[in-house]
């Protein structure tokens, strides 16, 4: 129902109802996310996640790189057996936040020295193929601390891209594909 105009919309002709769009526009349009980046990360404290029951990769070579804090992904295991030094194995989980965010868990898988970090993180991986959990660090007992959402979160909405297409995304210039990559050379103290 429109009000008639005020004196000042009628002088300067704002009219502010008549900006109101009809309730039968808001459903006009509409848009559709388009997966530009994918990150690379473990779950925030802080979020619900999910991790695609059909979307893991392991044991991959990962190669971290704390100068800018990013991860590069070994091409082949030849090249993680020449590299073995610089490298961890992980487990490549695709995952989703509770709002919508896709990412790439690269969890650390146990190496020689297994600790409750890894079997608790594994945990989290294994739970969150079918529900929503959210993992917290519990530094004092040296693991993580699952937790469940106390309401039903509705099941998540996964990217139309193949898992390949999300991995090359995410790894997108970051792939070591010899022993001459420019950052093995630097971390071997080559260059």
């Amino acid at each position: 129902m429109k009000q008639e105009l005020s004196e000042v919309e009628k002088s300067t002709g704002f009219d502010l109802q008549g900006m109101v769009l009809p309730a039968n526009k808001l459903d006009a349009g509409g848009t559709v996310e388009v997966l530009a980046h994918v990150p690379i990360r473990k779950p925030k404290k802080n979020e619900f996640f999910r991790c695609h029951p059909d979307h893991t990769l392991a044991p991959v070579g990962i190669v971290e790189d704390d100068i800018d804090r990013s991860e590069y992904l070994v091409s082949s295991p030849d090249i993680f057996q020449t590299i073995s030094d610089l490298a961890t194995m992980r487990a490549l989980h695709l995952c989703i936040s509770r709002h919508g965010s896709i990412f790439l868990w690269p969890r650390k898988l146990p190496g020689e020295r297994a600790m409750a970090w890894h079997s608790t993180a594994e945990k989290a991986a294994e739970l969150a193929t079918t529900e929503w959990v959210n993992m917290r660090a519990d530094t004092g007992a040296g693991m993580y601390r699952l937790m469940h959402p106390t309401a039903k979160l509705p099941e998540p909405n996964w990217p139309d891209k193949s898992f390949t297409e999300i991995v090359k995304m995410a790894f997108e210039g970051r792939i070591i594909s010899s022993e001459s990559h420019c950052l093995v050379r630097r971390l071997l103290g080559q260059e």
